[in-house]
């Protein structure tokens, strides 16, 4: 149980413990206390008179000498018992009082709540019936708003039972529906608790000041997909809520989730949101491929709330559901639904009438849900009967397309089921380098040109391309995933690429960081291609602080990172060379943006200070550049993930055939990182264990687009 509190107020606590003895109770009773900060102490009580048996008939509207603590800060506080307790009373006032009215709480709003309140009648029958109300606060979209239900129970007889609210109900696909538990899936828990249940009108009610909006742009924003093949509808919400996708797939012009039409349905945040349909109607049949597009309709709601009871075999004459305004305490009818055809016992006594009311609902106010007739067989028994309200709602309509397989949908020229990209005209298929789930890394050196400790682990990078292709095999996409394994330097270093496509040509990059955190990226021209700065320092990258040599030292413990990954989105196709990947990937100093180094065949950008060259101990000549006299390159690709050399360990100790391919510029031993390498001077793993961090590689569905229609 949890308290909302404010420092200074006073928690007075009553109870007697649920002890099956005649005679009277003795022995202790505690409550244990958590603080906002996770602090506990733990109180003895006073027991309340009585025996057991006496438990409903010794409720008490006045307590004397309860259990008084004074809290000492704002916030939530968490109570628990040490046993069962039957009575029990917990209240809030503002100053120690000698006795506390339960019935009338001081200040009268509620302090008190849980997100399940589970109880014990002993009975099925009717006088141990529950007559009740319970206050349950539920979000309206926005930070500082929410809407106030007052679940009002008469009748309710469920022996043993639950008393919890969430947003969607049962889980998908049996959201908004009443269910038995021997339903795959549905055993008890799988009605997970989410709202607050207050005994009184909370203290926290706000009420709502959003009104929902929601712009629905189809599967895939194209409005198509294949036959059986679903897809993500997509949309866009400036609240958080919850959403329903209908597809009339009876074509009768209804939006019914009670017959064969599709369903998705699920909680939606503020911005864009993916709702993934799996190609079936509501019946589980595959959609079947149409010339005249399906109508969908995307409801968009605030301030759902469920109550699915659990194992309640009995509300007669049933429950309510009504809004309270939390300004005026003013109480608000709403439609109410229910969908209880799974659970129906063909008793006419016992069903629900109607046994749904899905579509319009009833006003909650004049009418209640009811089922069963106080036996253990009711409709509700070992069974989740979901009773919903909602806020308010808003919906948008599109028009969906499904193709057949043997058609192209694109009509690219390409066949939907040769074509990665069936609904999207632009692309075709993909091409990865080094190869699709397999990274590549480049080597860097960074204090050329001076001599430096030639172990190469200052910077390394593993890297993998994506290419998005048209039907013409052109790219018209690519996406660069970075992955940074080690920075065993002490300069800060940052990452840039040059690309030989015309800056005009491309149309929009996207980095993501660590696989999310999508924002736009800049870019510039570079002579005839384009340089973009990937990242500034790639330390940002690793998720640690203070540690200057990171996985290069086996002594320290390995460090964690994130990726970082670019999305190129060209407004026309251009034709490139993959023998040219990685392309011009280079590393610059980050507070010198100058000083920059190159793989050999690269002279540098227009940024380069160029009056390095000819200075230490560099050996540049043309076309082959940022090497050292004998030819050793400063930045190295290799075609594959590999070992590194272990920290002030020099890399030919790691790969003694690298001497070979250094004089030969290249062209000789272009397998020295995989023939003849000495492992024990690799990096392997820290002082904790663990190797080194895995290149990370996002789906095809990120990084190029989705290959099936409707993702």
């Amino acid at each position: 149980m949890f308290l909302d509190l404010t420092a200074g107020e006073v928690v007075n606590v009553s109870a007697r413990a649920f002890r099956a003895t005649s005679t009277l109770y003795s022995a202790p009773l505690f409550i244990t206390m958590t603080d906002p900060t996770g602090s506990a102490e733990q109180h003895e009580l006073t027991l309340l008179a009585g025996r057991f048996g006496d438990e409903v008939s010794v409720t008490p509207t006045s307590v004397g000498a309860p259990l008084q603590i004074s809290v000492p800060e704002d916030g939530v506080y968490r109570f628990s018992f040490s046993e069962f307790v039957a009575p029990w009373d917990i209240s809030v006032t503002a100053v120690p009082s000698p006795s506390v009215d339960p019935m009338n709480p001081e200040g009268g709003r509620g302090r008190l709540y849980a997100t399940q309140w589970s109880f014990n009648a002993g009975t099925f029958a009717s006088s141990g019936a529950t007559d009740s109300d319970f206050y349950v606060v539920t979000p309206a979209g926005t930070e500082g708003s929410n809407y106030v239900w007052l679940l009002d129970f008469e009748g309710l007889a469920g022996y043993v039972y639950d008393v919890a609210g969430n947003s969607l109900g049962l889980p998908p696909p049996y959201s908004r529906t009443s269910q038995e538990a021997a339903v795959e899936g549905l055993g008890y828990g799988a009605f997970v608790p989410e709202h607050d249940v207050y005994l009184n009108l909370p203290v926290t009610a706000l009420g709502p000041s959003a009104t929902p909006v929601v712009t629905f742009d189809g599967v895939s924003g194209s409005g198509m997909t294949l036959e059986g093949a679903g897809g993500q509808f997509r949309f866009q919400s400036n609240v958080a809520g919850t959403y329903q996708v209908v597809i009339d797939t009876d074509r009768n012009g209804a939006f019914d989730p009670t017959t064969s039409d599709a369903v998705v349905a699920g909680s939606c945040k503020i911005g864009n949101n993916d709702a993934v349909w799996d190609g079936v109607d509501g019946f589980g049949a595959s959609v079947p491929s149409s010339n005249v597009p399906y109508n969908a309709r995307l409801y968009l709601r605030i301030g759902e709330f469920h109550f699915a009871g659990w194992d309640i075999e009995t509300a007669k004459p049933g429950l309510s559901i009504v809004g309270v305004d939390p300004q005026t305490d003013a109480q608000w009818s709403t439609q109410m639904f229910w969908d209880d055809r799974a659970i129906l016992t063909g008793d006419p006594n016992d069903d629900p009438a109607p046994p749904e009311t899905v579509l319009d609902g009833v006003a909650s106010g004049s009418t209640r849900h009811e089922w069963g007739n106080f036996h253990g067989a009711g409709p509700g028994n070992v069974a989740y009967v979901d009773t919903w309200v909602f806020g308010t709602e808003s919906s948008d309509d599109h028009a969906l397309e499904v193709h057949a397989a043997a058609a192209d949908a694109d009509g690219d020229g390409v066949t939907n089921a040769a074509d990665s990209f069936p609904c999207d005209p632009a692309l075709s298929s993909t091409l990865f380098v080094p190869a699709e789930g397999v990274s590549a890394a480049v080597f860097f050196e960074d204090l050329w040109p001076s001599p430096g400790d030639l172990d190469f682990n200052d910077l390394v990078l593993a890297y993998n391309y994506a290419f998005g292709l048209d039907s013409q095999g052109e790219v018209r996409v690519i996406t660069v995933n970075l992955t940074p394994r080690a920075a065993g330097a002490g300069y800060h270093s940052g990452i840039g690429l040059v690309l030989p496509i015309n800056s005009t040509l491309i149309s929009n990059v996207t980095r993501l960081l660590g696989g999310e955190d999508a924002a736009s990226h800049s870019w510039e021209a570079e002579g005839s291609g384009t340089l973009i700065r990937v990242l500034d320092d790639t330390r940002d990258l690793f998720l640690v602080e203070g540690q200057v040599i990171l996985n290069t030292d086996p002594t320290k413990p390995v460090v964690n990172v994130n990726s970082v990954a670019l999305r190129i989105e060209l407004s026309s196709p251009v034709i490139l060379s993959t023998e040219d990947v990685p392309f011009d990937l280079f590393t610059f100093r980050s507070t010198d943006v100058g000083h920059e180094i190159h793989l050999p065949k690269y002279h540098g950008t227009s940024y380069m200070n160029t009056g390095l060259f000819g200075t230490g101990i560099d050996g540049s000549i043309e076309g082959w550049w940022f090497v050292d006299r004998t030819g050793l390159p400063f930045a190295l690709s290799v075609p594959a993930v590999s070992l590194y050399p272990l920290e002030r360990l020099q890399i030919d100790e790691l790969f003694p055939n690298i001497i070979g391919f250094a004089a030969s510029a290249g062209t000789a031993n272009t397998d020295y990182y995989s023939e003849g390498v000495v492992s024990e001077n690799g990096f392997v793993a820290g002082s904790f264990g663990g190797a080194p961090p895995p290149p990370e590689l996002l789906p095809i569905s990120v990084v190029i687009g989705g290959t099936e229609c409707g993702s």
